[in-house]
């Protein structure tokens, strides 16, 4: 048996996991959701959910040595996987590749090294937090395109822009926001994307919960851990998801409902911390406490002083459809604008995948499936993507500028400036 480091005891084992693919076939679907966006673009066996299963089948069963565990040919199997966590909901088997395919990693980085690109990626909160040190100096420096061919020395795609910073975070934005008068409370998950590149996203957030009533905390936090899950990263994940704990349980104990701007980030709390701590009894009390920006605001049920704004054009994040669906984003931007849903599956970013070498055409051809058009066609339709990741992808596919659901909604309130 195969010694994982993540937990797979919610499915009876690493084994059984695996078995759970029956062999349906229906990750060879072409159109429509969302699974699988790799073989939508190829149409290689090899790319499937079914495929990257059987090929661990193949080495548990002993058909294939234990070696091609962590082997090239499993490499290539798993390479276009982006982790979309798609089959775990579409798939009639609920099959978890996204977890395995980290598994994976481990075992290979553990086996061979882990890559300096896999390091930084990984890490990419400390990175970005230095670099927030030197705002200027740095954006500067990253539009340069001897920066570019220097990030392609370790694994950068050249023709991906550089991540920038925001001039001044959101940390030191938050004590000049505005606050609902209570008694609730919401605490906010400052994720790295909102804290180091878009406090724009953080600000519309606040103002919002404060229109409702809302008292905002912004606890101190560490990454959510998702890159390094998403490197094979998972000892550095692990102690991360711990930190949180930590630091989060304070108020997870009073009762209050802790906030995710980022899909990915506060849904890696909701699903993956089980399979990193699977003893800890604080990790369920966290995962019940975790909303989307969204639910949260849903939840609070109180009317916002919002003008109408444009029609929206939305595009869900993957794991946000996966693990909770679009509706709760459709109906938040519903009641200021009308929301037309476009199912198109993975946008191809995918965290840091579509920044990787070897992945950018298969990215760009996953968002010209069905997202791209989408987006081209759209006229005067704001576009609204909630992940970051997705926003930085339709920016780079189609040149238009795609907008939080907080940012949208913010700039409707009264005494705001609208933007679209």
């Amino acid at each position: 048996p195969i010694n994982t480091n993540l937990s797979f005891k919610n499915q009876g084992g690493f084994a059984k996991a695996v078995e759970l693919c029956n062999g349906s076939g229906l990750c060879r679907k072409r159109t429509g959701g969302t699974m699988c966006p790799s073989y939508m673009v190829t149409l290689d066996e090899q790319d499937t959910t079914r495929a990257r299963a059987n090929m661990l089948r193949s080495v548990i069963e002993g058909t294939l040595p234990p070696e091609e565990l962590t082997g090239r040919r499993m490499k290539e199997v798993m390479d276009l996987c982006v982790g979309c966590k798609a089959c775990k909901t579409e798939c009639p088997s609920s099959v978890d590749v996204a977890s395995m395919k980290t598994e994976v990693l481990y075992q290979t980085g553990r086996e061979h090294g882990f890559s300096m690109r896999q390091k930084a990626a990984g890490h990419i909160r400390r990175q970005l937090a230095f670099a927030s040190l030197f705002p200027s100096l740095y954006n500067t420096v990253a539009g340069m395109r001897l920066a570019r061919r220097a990030a392609g020395l370790a694994g950068i795609d050249p023709r991906r822009s550089l991540p920038r910073v925001a001039k001044e975070t959101f940390s030191k934005r938050f004590p000049e926001l505005p606050q609902g008068a209570g008694p609730v409370e919401v605490a906010l998950f400052n994720d790295t994307w909102n804290e180091y590149q878009r406090p724009e996203v953080g600000e519309g957030a606040v103002r919002l919960f404060a229109a409702a009533g809302a008292r905002v905390h912004l606890p101190e936090v560490v990454c959510c851990g998702r890159p390094m899950l998403s490197e094979g990263l998972v000892d550095e994940a692990r102690k991360n998801a711990r930190r949180n704990l930590d630091l989060l349980m304070p108020l997870i104990e009073r009762g209050v409902p802790l906030v995710g701007l980022e899909p990915s980030c506060i849904l890696t709390m909701r699903d993956d911390y089980g399979k990193l701590l699977p003893d800890d009894g604080r990790v369920e009390k966290l995962a019940d406490a975790t909303r989307l920006f969204e639910e949260a605001l849903l939840e609070l049920d109180r009317d916002l002083p919002l003008r109408d704004g444009e029609p929206v054009l939305l595009h869900g994040h993957c794991h946000q459809k996966a693990l909770v669906g679009t509706g709760p984003t459709e109906r938040l931007l519903g009641r200021a604008a009308d929301v037309e849903v476009v199912d198109s599956g993975c946008c191809g970013m995918a965290g840091l995948f579509g920044y990787e070498k070897g992945h950018y055409e298969a990215s760009m051809q996953m968002g010209e499936r069905r997202l791209f058009p989408a987006v081209r066609g759209a006229g005067e339709r704001v576009v609204v993507a909630p992940g970051t990741s997705c926003r930085e992808q339709i920016m780079d596919g189609t040149e238009r500028l795609a907008l939080h659901p907080a940012e949208y909604l913010a700039s409707l309130l009264d005494g705001q400036e609208t933007v679209g």
